[in-house]
């Protein structure tokens, strides 16, 4: 019996040895290599101060912070719908983000791995900001401007049609002509999903238009990264947690010190250094309070780069806690 635990043993040190350890390649290089679209406003760009800025960028922050105690240790890759899982899948990037739904066939057929989704994006409205509604049923008579025959066509009608309320529908053959004639005051709304309304909402400085905070189709964008590193899977996922959770617990950048001897027994222990929680992953046991301190919790990054501080002040909605109506429910510290 003896024999055959130490032979199990033996095979667990065996696999897990034999397996490419992403974390050493990237402590011993020096910085996180991470992969983001280039021109996704809101998400990843290149501001006036000729800078990275936005959603994914600041995560790829939290994890660089999370490895090195130091947001900035991260080099930021360009990439395009066509070029990001070959970039991700040749060892290219640590990490992918550029909008990425995590879905079934990315994670069975492509090899990668989805560890934290960071953001419940799908279809919303877009309409005038003079347009004052109190709920879905005074968008009743409505003129939708949308690309006919399209899966964002039946989409929004199953989604109206279930309201039973009278729209209508412009049909044209291109998103582009569709959306020009919407700012034509051609129709009343523009369909899209929060993350393209953004874009349509950077090109337009935000004047005129604002996006309703309701979401009526599934597209969970998530961190990706390549199969059979569980190690490295386990430090973006729980990177990510901490943010999560920090919200949740009303942990910020500004009041983290002082709550670093908090009553609230479930606070302590997260913000406790000399717990073993960074040995754990191989990370320094500081690492939660890095995150935290350097980058600031999940609503703060949000807020700054497409919530209330932006140009969008998009309603964070699904994305915060479930007791506070969001989706995300992240597993305890202990």
């Amino acid at each position: 019996m003896l024999n055959k635990f130490l032979f199990f043993i033996f095979l667990i040190f065996f696999f897990s040895s034999a397996q490419s350890k992403l974390l050493d390649e990237i402590k011993e290089r020096g910085f996180l290599k991470c992969g983001v679209y280039q021109e996704f406003y809101g998400f990843s760009y290149i501001n006036n101060d000729n800078e990275w800025q936005g959603f994914d960028t600041d995560i790829c922050r939290v994890v660089s912070s999370a490895i090195f105690g130091n947001p900035d240790s991260v080099e930021f890759f360009p990439t395009t719908s066509n070029s990001r899982f070959v970039l991700l899948y040749s060892g290219e990037i640590d990490m992918l983000l550029s909008a990425t739904t995590w879905n079934y066939s990315r994670d069975t057929n492509l090899g990668f791995e989805f560890p934290a989704i960071v953001f419940f994006d799908g279809l919303s409205i877009l309409l005038k900001k003079d347009i004052k509604i109190s709920s879905l049923s005074d968008l009743d008579g409505s003129i939708v401007c949308i690309v006919n025959e399209s899966k964002k066509y039946f989409l929004t009608k199953k989604f109206f049609d279930s309201l039973n309320l009278q729209i209508s529908y412009l049909e044209f053959q291109l998103e582009l002509e569709a959306f020009e004639n919407f700012k034509k005051n051609k129709c009343d709304l523009f369909i899209d999903t929060v993350s393209e309304l953004m874009q349509k909402l950077y090109v337009t400085k935000n004047v005129k238009y604002q996006i309703l905070p309701y979401v009526f189709s599934k597209d969970p964008l998530s961190i990706a990264v390549r199969h059979n590193d569980d190690e490295w899977r386990d430090v973006v996922a729980w990177s990510i947690n901490v943010i999560k959770l920090a919200e949740k617990y009303g942990i910020n950048s500004l009041n983290i010190d002082s709550l670093k001897n908090s009553k609230n027994t479930e606070i302590n222990t997260f913000l406790n250094s000399d717990s073993s929680f960074g040995d754990m992953i191989e990370l320094d046991n500081n690492f939660i309070y890095n995150i935290i301190k350097q980058n600031g919790n999940y609503g703060e990054i949000f807020s700054r780069n497409m919530g209330e501080e932006s140009i969008y002040n998009i309603n964070q909605g699904l994305n915060q806690s479930f007791d506070n109506g969001g989706l995300f429910y992240v597993p305890p510290f202990r």
